[in-house]
């Protein structure tokens, strides 16, 4: 006779959950999208722990009540990406 058990760490009540998709995972460092007043966003550095299900446990870096872009952060980060390239080059005159 054989069992299959799945066993789920009980987190802490105070912690931070956030969707597991908000999170951009770049192999050094996880970041989301925070969501500021003006339609201005920010990137901010988390530090992330268990995973429950398709949410995620966050240590640090983010403060309950701070909105966070869940889906389409990807085009926020590229497009930043893209002006921060065009800003080095408008300010050396050649392309990289």
């Amino acid at each position: 006779m054989y069992a299959q058990v799945h066993l789920q760490k009980a987190l802490g009540p105070d912690r931070l959950l956030i969707p597991s998709e908000a999170i951009i995972a770049t192999g050094q460092r996880s970041v989301v999208i925070v969501a500021e007043e003006g339609g201005h966003f920010r990137p901010a550095e988390v530090t992330v722990g268990h995973e429950d299900g398709d949410r995620t446990e966050i240590f640090a870096g983010l403060q309950p009540g701070e909105q966070i872009v869940v889906s389409g952060q990807f085009l926020i980060d590229s497009e930043a990406s893209l002006k921060g390239v065009l800003a080095r080059m408008e300010k050396s005159g050649k392309p990289e």
